[in-house]
């Protein structure tokens, strides 16, 4: 089961080629939610009872989750928080400022506009992941400023030149990425 999380600012449609793209590659159990607004802890609170819920809806014992933008703070810091963390095998972002972005001072988010930005504090709460994860980012994408915070050091990535940041959940390139992630998981632990 995949369980797809876009952030607060974009409609649930956005994931629609995703979906779309996986079923007919015969993953049958996706579900779409919409990370809401507020701090990252207060996102990661409400995601919670979602992912819960789904795990449960699914009977599997184990899920992968894809998330998009910002939302992938507010699940990597439930995978640093939770219990859940045991049934999620794989953790992809895409477009994930894991070390904040400029682009913040504009507060699009206000509530967690600070918390986005270069040198948060709370970012460091979110790094170093034991949930195996993938970052698929672009060099192109104007959210997230300097795009390297997207792509960390410490996490395994992928590179897509010439892709915004809306485009990371219909491009191609990316959907590629995603399935190829799903396909070749192997169990670190």
């Amino acid at each position: 089961p995949v369980l797809i999380v876009v952030g607060p600012k974009v409609h649930k449609a956005a994931a629609q080629f995703l979906v779309a793209f996986l079923r007919s590659r015969d993953w049958h159990w996706l579900w779409t939610i919409r990370c809401p607004k507020g701090s990252i802890t207060e996102q990661a609170d409400v995601l919670e009872k979602q992912v819960a819920t789904f795990v449960t809806h699914t009977q599997s014992r184990h899920i992968d989750i894809v998330a998009h933008g910002c939302s992938g703070l507010a699940i990597a810091w439930l995978l640093r928080h939770s219990e859940l963390r045991a049934k999620v095998r794989q953790f992809i972002t895409l477009g994930t400022p894991w070390q904040g972005t400029h682009t913040a001072v504009f507060g699009s988010l206000r509530r967690n506009a600070a918390e986005l930005s270069p040198n948060a504090p709370i970012l460091d709460q979110v790094q170093d992941l034991t949930t195996p994860t993938l970052s698929i980012w672009s060099p192109d994408d104007t959210s997230v400023i300097p795009s390297q915070s997207a792509a960390p050091d410490w996490l395994k990535s992928v590179r897509l030149d010439g892709t915004g940041h809306l485009e990371l959940l219909t491009s191609p390139r990316a959907l590629r990425a995603i399935q190829t992630a799903l396909e070749s998981y192997t169990d670190p632990r």
